[in-house]
Parts: structure tokens; C-alpha cells; sequence
């Protein structure tokens, strides 16, 4: 057995242990077992290769419980917790952008300290400031706050407090008073970069802002800029209901395909392909730098440089384990991501169908015309391959499925990059000179327009089927199913995934 197909079974038992840790209550003693069980079978029958895996593959499992196991007891059991449903003042700093919904603030706090009698007393952990609009705050304010911390929420339908988990916020606040005390990038190198980033980011968001109306302007600082705070309901109900959501979205899937694209259009210029490679790599690069350097933004940058090494060095078996190593590698950093973050499901997943089924789908697309025009077979075989293997995800959380969903992202795909590349542009030139930003957004408006018309088409009733709850019993035997067409196809295109 090659040693890249151990290191491919050693990875993915890690990852079968943090996803069982995930759903189901495992006890310490049990784990605590298959872990000596583990070391004691590869300790003893080290000698004897295929026993010694088995030993290595119950450590690695273990280790994925233990690890998930960890993570969980301690962010359930924060000593924030003590400080429920009190009144507190407190020291922090704004370690995120802070979000803006409607006529609220949203501020994540960190670098806790609680303030008693002039003593202060610090906090591990986050929490989630609730402001009113104004006054505004930015990205490393140092605040001095007092109010009442509480405990968030675990509705019937999602469990708010879990998903806030895994960002390592442990609790919401409601704060009356609220004084700014400094700023951090003042004397902090790395808040000070992050600083200007987001400062620049907040001056092309008003370039775009000002230089196109709703939806056109929502949708596009969605996709360049990450921000989703002002897209409406409707437009968001619309965007699900035609299977375009992911468009909006900071997720691997946004980027993979994105990537695709833009290493299509590069080739299709004429560049050479390490030149189409090195360019999509900055494209990438430029959009993480966009959306404020957000963690779902980094990951899904991430992802999406995968795809283009697999892309570029044309061995599926090394992307394929590539792949699933960063994937293991993330939940080992952050367990909580397995269950809880959706950016982190698609990005995964979406890598992962483009590499074991989008050359092979491309080959049977062949017959499809229009290859160096639009470059359709590409982008047909992009798609299907990421939506056939994120669909359950997008299922499981959001209840339901789009029947036109393939034929929408064929329409909008040709045209994502036009948009996103006429947007920085006019973003770019209207900091310098609002005329010439305006003038120059006019491609932009001319495409967001197009998007406007195919989402409001394919987003009536009847495109679209609501499911309602799904078990994620449902989802592990689809992706039982699935695995089973993957090894048919390794099988049958005689492709060696594991060398």
C-alpha cells in the first residue's frame, strides 16, 4: 500500500471521528479506550503493515473525538457562563468588522476583561455586542462598556448558541453605555494593517454604493466585498429559490467556481497556463483583501487555490489528498467548523466534486458547441460536479431544492466574472474620481441587470420544492451513495487516485 493512500486513510479516519463527535454523545471512557486500543495494536504488531494501520487508524479516530470532545467542553463551559444575566462592566477590543444589520450594530468583542473596583479580571473567549446604529465603531476600538451579558439562544429549528460556538463567542450583550477608550491598531502592527484594509475597503464600498441603486449595488458588494448586510429579504428569498445564493455568498463554492472561470478566461486570452495560474491566484488573493480578510473568506481562498494546483499539476490523486489534508488540518484547528459552518461544508465539498468529477464530465460534454466562445462545457462541468456534491448541504440547512438550479448557473456563470472584474474597476475609479466611477459602473449596471432578470425569472413557485426539515441520517446515506459512483468512476476511467 502507497504511503500517499495511508496518509489519505489516516486523515479521513480523523475526520470520521470529529463528524461522530459531532452528532453523537461519545463518552471519555470510550475514547479513552479505542485510544489504547489503538497504541497497544500498533505497538505490538508494528512489524506487520496492514494490523499496524488499523492500530494508527483507531489513534487518528481517537484523536478526532478527543479533539472534538475538547473543543466542545471547553466552549460550553466558558467561565463567561459565571456572568449570565449580570450586569458588567467591561474592557474589549473589536476584533471583527462590525456587521450592520438594519438599525443594529453588530460588535465581536474580544481580549476580555471585566471590570471590578478598579481591578481588572480577564475573560477567554468573545462576546456579541448588540449596539444601537450610532455612533459607529471600527475594527480594533478599544471599548469600555457596561450592560448585562446573557446566555444566546438555542431555537427549535437552529441552535444559534452552537453556531456562535465555533467563532468562539460564548455570549451576547446588551450594552447602555459604551465609551471609546482607543484604538489597538495604534500600537499593534498587525490590527494596524487589518485597519487599512478595512479602510480601503470601506471607501470602495461607498464608490459602489453610490455609484448604482439596489439590488445592483447589494448583489455586487455581496460578491466583491462580502457584504451582506444589505440584501434584502426578498432579494435573498430569491436568490435561494433559483439556486444562485451561493453567488453572494464567502464560501469555497463561490471560489471554485469563480476560479474555474477565471482560469478559462485566461486561456481562452491566450496565456500560457502557469501565467492563467499565477493570475487567477492574485484574482483570489485581491478578493480575500476585499472582504476585509474574513476567516470564511480566507478558507474558502484557500479552497479555492487547491482547485487551481489540481488544475495546474494535473494529478487528481494529489489534489484529492491535498485536499482532504487541508480539510483535516482546518478541523483540527477548529472542530466546530464540521458541524456548524456552512462556508466551511461547501468549500470542502465543492473542491472536492470539480476534482474527482469535473474533467471526467467534461469529457462527456464534448459535443456541447461553443467551447472558446463562452467557454460552456467548462463552465457546465464546474457547476454540476460542485452542486451534485453541496446540494445535500444545501438541502439539509436550508430545506429546500431548486429545480432550475443548473440551468440558472449556466446563464449566470459566463458572466460572474465580467461582473466582478467591471466592478472593481468602477470600485477603483470612483475613489479617484466619483464621475469616472460612475461612468465606468454603466458595464457593471448592464450585467447586474441581466442577473436581476434570470434570478426574478427562475425564482417563481414553481421552480423550487420546500422539503422542511431534514435528518442528517439522510445526508450520511447520500454521501455513502455518492462515494460508491465515486469508486465506480476511479474504477471504470481506471484513474489512480491514490499513487
Amino acid at each position: 500500500m502507497g504511503k500517499s493512500r495511508i496518509f489519505f486513510y489516516l486523515c479521513l479516519s480523523f475526520i470520521i471521528g470529529v463528524f461522530l463527535s459531532s452528532f453523537f454523545e461519545i463518552s471519555d471512557k470510550l475514547t479513552l479506550v479505542l485510544l489504547i486500543l489503538g497504541i497497544s495494536v500498533f505497538v505490538v504488531f508494528y512489524r506487520h503493515q496492514k494490523t499496524a494501520l488499523c492500530g494508527l487508524l483507531f489513534i487518528l479516530f481517537s484523536i478526532g473525538l478527543l479533539r472534538h470532545q475538547t473543543v466542545y467542553f471547553k466552549a460550553r463551559n466558558n467561565e463567561i457562563i459565571d456572568y449570565f444575566g449580570t450586569k458588567q462592566t467591561i474592557s474589549a477590543v473589536v476584533v471583527k468588522e462590525p456587521v450592520v444589520k438594519e438599525n443594529v450594530l453588530n460588535l465581536t468583542l474580544g481580549e476580555l476583561n471585566v471590570i471590578n473596583e478598579n481591578q481588572k479580571a480577564p475573560v477567554d473567549g468573545r462576546i456579541l455586542l448588540i449596539s444601537s446604529r450610532y455612533p459607529e465603531y471600527s475594527y480594533g476600538d478599544i471599548l469600555e462598556v457596561r450592560g448585562i451579558i446573557y446566555e444566546p439562544q438555542e431555537l427549535e429549528e437552529f441552535n444559534y448558541k452552537d453556531y456562535l460556538l465555533k467563532d468562539r463567542v460564548y455570549g451576547l450583550a446588551s450594552f447602555s453605555e459604551i465609551r471609546v477608550l482607543g484604538n489597538k491598531a495604534d500600537n499593534s502592527f498587525n490590527f494596524k494593517i487589518l485597519k487599512g484594509i478595512l479602510s480601503f475597503k470601506e471607501k470602495l464600498s461607498e464608490s459602489v454604493y453610490r455609484n448604482l441603486s439596489p439590488p445592483y449595488s447589494s448583489i455586487l458588494g455581496a460578491m466583491i466585498l462580502g457584504d451582506k448586510s444589505r440584501l434584502s429579504k426578498e432579494l435573498k428569498d430569491k436568490l435561494n429559490a433559483s439556486g444562485l445564493r451561493h453567488i453572494t455568498a464567502i464560501s469555497g463554492m463561490h471560489v471554485v467556481i469563480l476560479t474555474g472561470i477565471l482560469m478559462s478566461l485566461f486561456l481562452g486570452l491566450g496565456f500560457w497556463r502557469h501565467q492563467a495560474f499565477y493570475l487567477s491566484i492574485f484574482f483570489i488573493f485581491i478578493f480575500v483583501l476585499m472582504t476585509g480578510v474574513q476567516v470564511s473568506a480566507i478558507r474558502a481562498g484557500i479552497m479555492g487555490s487547491l482547485f487551481l494546483l489540481a488544475q495546474k499539476f494535473g494529478r487528481k490523486s494529489t489534489s484529492f489528498i491535498t485536499v482532504v489534508f487541508v480539510g483535516s488540518l482546518m478541523l483540527f484547528l477548529n472542530p466546530l467548523l464540521l458541524r456548524y459552518d456552512v462556508g466551511f461544508q461547501l468549500s470542502f465539498l465543492a473542491v472536492l466534486g470539480i476534482i474527482l468529477f469535473g474533467d471526467v464530465l467534461e469529457k462527456r460534454l464534448r459535443f456541447i458547441p461553443l467551447q472558446k466562445v463562452i467557454n460552456l462545457r467548462s463552465n457546465l462541468s464546474i457547476t454540476f460536479s460542485a452542486q451534485v456534491f453541496t446540494l445535500p448541504i444545501l438541502i439539509y440547512n436550508f430545506g429546500t431544492i431548486s429545480l432550475v438550479s443548473l440551468i440558472s448557473n449556466i446563464l449566470i456563470l459566463p458572466i460572474l466574472y465580467w461582473i466582478m472584474i467591471f466592478g472593481f474597476i468602477s470600485g477603483f475609479l470612483g475613489i479617484i474620481w466619483g464621475f469616472l466611477g460612475w461612468i465606468s459602473s454603466f458595464f457593471s449596471w448592464f450585467f447586474l441587470g441581466y442577473m436581476v432578470l434570470v434570478i426574478d425569472f427562475f425564482s417563481k413557485s414553481w421552480f423550487q420544492i420546500n422539503i422542511g426539515y431534514v435528518s442528517w441520517v439522510w445526508l450520511f446515506v447520500f454521501y455513502l451513495i455518492l462515494g460508491f459512483i465515486v469508486w465506480l468512476i476511479k474504477r471504470r476511467e481506471k484513474l489512480n487516485f491514490m499513487v
